[in-house]
């Protein structure tokens, strides 16, 4: 395998014409062109991505930075593999079976994490294959280990010996149904719900669970990480969400972009979530009608320290303030302060007054509309 090393990258450096003066980007301190390179790569919200991918193929990516800052000069090549932290975050896309990767890719997947010395990782895993229903009958596990290529084991092979220094991880693939990943450092998670029990990581407090169609909790996993302070749900149920005051005691913040309905056939007792402050709900269903899962949300639940809630919505009307306060009648106990309304229209401060008999203050976007005692 051609390794990927500094005589590579040697042959795409421009040279330095010697009959004219030094640049003025040369002439900056190397600490100061090192915040410069910081600045660049953090100012993506997403992981640098390590690979560029056609329909096809796939090679390395020196069209974005932190690579691209390699083949402008030998001075800036220099500065930019001693600076680990702009190596520090990564994106990696799997190969799969269709695109047809260069053999130096891991070799430059090695050569990327080495630059980054002992930095904590922050990584984001994307497997091209699509997520099958797993309600659908023939779908009784999520991925086959064969469905892998040699190309991902490989690339995986690499990200799975650096785990002890994970600290952010998006992932949608495992390679087997045995793996477990020590992860001393992680603190914040993107995964599928079945995979969290692989995870020993003691101080993950940030979770994102990206599965669709999740209802209902049939068991409760034995968990190392119980210490989640924040949980986001691409998709969840009222009998999921409840189920999350059992599984993590200690949880503060829910985020839910969209509600299933639950089934009509699961048992659920009361819900107490001691620790949590804050819920953000979808307050319409997928067709447009109010989604009554959201009262099902709340019914029964004790929130003795709820602070806000945040609903996105559609237009705002009466009828959706009827229904917040619908949703909030149905709890054993609450004393949310305030109701924030993530709404693109314009507000009716008469038609939102209402609110004010349950909480003590309404915003719209973060705005304070009005307030008032409860």
């Amino acid at each position: 395998m051609k390794a990927f090393d500094e005589k590579n990258m040697e042959a795409v450096v421009s040279p330095v014409n010697p009959n004219h003066p030094e640049p003025l980007i040369h002439r900056l301190p190397v600490e100061l062109l090192q915040v410069i390179f910081l600045l660049i790569v953090n100012d993506v919200p997403d992981c640098p991505s390590i690979f560029s991918s056609r329909k096809t193929t796939m090679s390395a990516n020196f069209y974005s930075p932190p690579l691209l800052f390699t083949r402008v000069c030998r001075h800036w090549r220099v500065v930019a593999h001693s600076t680990t932290d702009i190596w520090s975050r990564i994106k990696v896309k799997l190969p799969g079976w269709i695109i047809k990767s260069k053999s130096s890719l891991p070799s430059l997947l090695h050569f990327w994490l080495a630059l980054s010395g002992n930095r904590p990782l922050s990584l984001r895993i994307e497997d091209p294959r699509p997520v099958p229903n797993p309600h659908h009958s023939k779908c009784k596990r999520r991925w086959q280990p064969e469905g892998f290529s040699e190309a991902d084991r490989r690339l995986l092979e690499i990200l799975l010996a650096e785990q002890w220094r994970w600290e952010t991880v998006s992932m949608s693939c495992i390679c087997s149904d045995g793996d477990i990943f020590v992860t001393p450092q992680l603190k914040t998670l993107e995964c599928h719900w079945s995979d969290v029990k692989r995870f020993h990581a003691p101080d993950l407090c940030r979770l994102h669970i990206i599965d669709p169609w999740l209802d209902p909790i049939q068991s409760i996993p034995a968990l190392t990480c119980r210490n989640i302070h924040y949980l986001h749900f691409r998709d969840a149920s009222p009998n999921f969400i409840h189920c999350t005051s059992v599984i993590f005691p200690h949880l503060k913040t829910i985020v839910v972009d969209s509600l299933l309905s639950s089934d009509d056939d699961a048992k659920r007792g009361p819900a107490t979530h001691s620790c949590l402050e804050s819920i953000t709900l979808p307050i319409r269903g997928y067709y447009g009608d109010l989604d009554t899962d959201v009262i099902d949300v709340f019914r029964g639940s004790h929130l003795p320290v709820l602070q806000k809630l945040t609903f996105t919505m559609g237009k705002q009307q009466q009828e959706e303030v009827d229904f917040i306060m619908a949703a909030l009648a149905a709890t054993a106990s609450c004393n949310v302060k305030a109701v924030d309304l993530q709404t693109v229209d314009e507000v009716d401060g008469d038609t939102i007054k209402p609110l004010l008999s349950v909480v003590g203050e309404v915003t719209v976007r973060g705005q304070v509309i009005c307030s008032g005692l409860t």
